[in-house]
């Protein structure tokens, strides 16, 4: 028979916004945690583990530049997905009708 999972809860209490540079920086004496967001799934912040607790890596693909061979080689389906160049006035126009096809 499993064991109940064991949900431990703990108080957020500040939350920093930082660029990459700042993020390799960055040190905290208590514990802490991260999410560390890049437009690649081979090119992440390296962060201090200096008392991190967790760290959670998200990556979301930059459809405006050619995907890294390794995003590629986990994502194939972004092969050739990259947006069309527009000039702004054609953007937003673009980004309506392509969002529309979404529900809300």
């Amino acid at each position: 028979m499993s064991q109940p999972t064991t949900t431990t809860r703990i108080e957020l209490e500040e939350v920093h916004i930082l660029s990459r540079l700042e993020a390799t920086e960055f040190r905290c004496a208590r514990p802490w945690g991260c999410i560390s967001i890049s437009t690649e799934s081979d090119d992440f912040a390296r962060i201090s583990e200096s008392n991190r607790v967790d760290l959670l890596q998200i990556a979301f693909a930059d459809l405006e530049q050619e995907p890294s061979p390794l995003t590629l080689e986990i994502y194939p389906e972004l092969q050739g997905a990259l947006l069309p160049k527009l000039p702004p006035s054609e953007s937003s126009i673009f980004l309506t009708r392509y969002l529309d096809g979404f529900p809300s």
